[in-house]
């Protein structure tokens, strides 16, 4: 018979920020006024979090959901990236957790255009493009777990229609993270764009398309007044036939 539990999850969350920045001396008081340093920087944050559960007839067990590392910087000639490793339990109770590598990448960004390659999220959904430490609950919903590509190496060019809009479109190997070969040779397409119509209303759609296997869709709103927030998303696959001679 299947214990009772008898008090919720207590999720603890902490982020805790470390920087460290290359600077230049000082300058003389006589001297002018020095350009803005192009020196490259580097910048490290994380977080922890943390569960502790009582259950009937077990007791307290503690779990380290996660624990993140994110070690960013810049270089000169508008160039920045990113290596982001992470402990995770894994969605079985007998697995051990492990540590795995969540991003890598290298990014160019000049006025309204942005090119990034390397291993990251792939431009799908609202909620998983949005960091899990920003979202309202401790995990995110089921649908998004289960349809969004996640990430993926690839390539992807963005570009910002200043405020009221963005457009991205990403090639990329199919295979999700830490796959480092495309063994199938296809290649999964992703492409996300947004508007703003008023500034308290943001829209969103995107699509991931996997040539051999299924086309993914996907729209999004919100609304945020002050300090009330309104979020939902729509995600739906449609999973293409197979014919006799693909078996």
């Amino acid at each position: 018979m299947p214990t009772r539990l008898v008090a919720g999850p207590c999720l603890l969350v902490l982020l805790i920020p470390l920087s460290i920045r290359a600077q230049q001396p000082a300058p003389a008081s006589s001297a002018p006024p020095a350009a803005p340093s192009t020196a490259p920087t580097v910048k490290v944050t994380g977080y922890l979090q943390a569960r502790e559960t009582y259950q009937n007839k077990v007791g307290l067990t503690g779990t380290i959901n996660r624990a993140r590392v994110n070690i960013e910087g810049t270089l000169p000639g508008h160039f920045s990236w990113r290596i982001q490793p992470e402990y995770e339990v894994p969605g079985t109770a007998g697995a051990k957790a492990t540590v795995s590598l969540r991003d890598a990448f290298v990014r160019w960004n000049l006025s309204s255009w942005t090119v990034t390659a390397g291993q990251f999220k792939t431009p799908f959904t609202r909620e998983f493009i949005a960091s899990i430490a920003v979202i309202e609950t401790a995990d995110r919903a089921t649908v998004v777990d289960s349809l969004a590509p996640k990430r993926d190496i690839g390539v992807m060019g963005e570009y910002a229609f200043g405020s009221t809009g963005t457009l991205a479109l990403g090639v990329f190997n199919g295979e999700g993270q830490n796959s480092v070969n495309n063994r199938d040779t296809t290649v999964l397409v992703v492409s996300r764009g947004t508007v703003r119509p008023i500034p308290q209303v943001s829209l969103g759609a995107n699509i991931a398309y996997y040539r051999a296997d299924s086309t993914r869709y996907g729209f999004d709103a919100a609304f945020e007044q002050r300090g009330l927030t309104l979020k939902g998303e729509y995600i739906w696959e449609h999973r293409k036939a197979k014919s006799p001679e693909d078996n």
